[in-house]
């Protein structure tokens, strides 16, 4: 999911979230998410308010990591309109058995 917090509200809410976490938000806006270089193929993004509550929930459902391996092929199939940002964390050049 993509979010962002305003300059302004930064400072209250750094605190009280992190990634890899699963939280509970009220009071949140909801707009369309059309930024130039999309970082998720979300639609829509959250943008907190100063009323917006955060509360620590879980679970199992979520996955824990948000990386998904995809072969390099299809990477490179990609045309420059792909609806988002695609980030190539390493190239896997071998694997080895025990």
């Amino acid at each position: 999911m993509y979010a962002s917090v305003g300059k302004d509200l930064i400072s209250v809410f750094e605190s009280l979230i992190s990634e890899r976490a699963v939280y509970v938000f009220t009071y949140f806006g909801v707009s369309n998410n059309c930024e130039l270089y999309r970082t998720t193929s979300y639609h829509f993004r959250l943008f907190f308010q100063k009323r917006t509550t955060i509360l620590p929930s879980f679970c199992d459902t979520i996955p824990l990591y948000g990386i998904k391996l995809v072969p390099f092929r299809k990477i490179m199939g990609y045309s420059p309109q792909h609806p988002f940002l695609v980030d190539v964390a390493g190239v896997m050049t071998d694997v080895e058995g025990e």
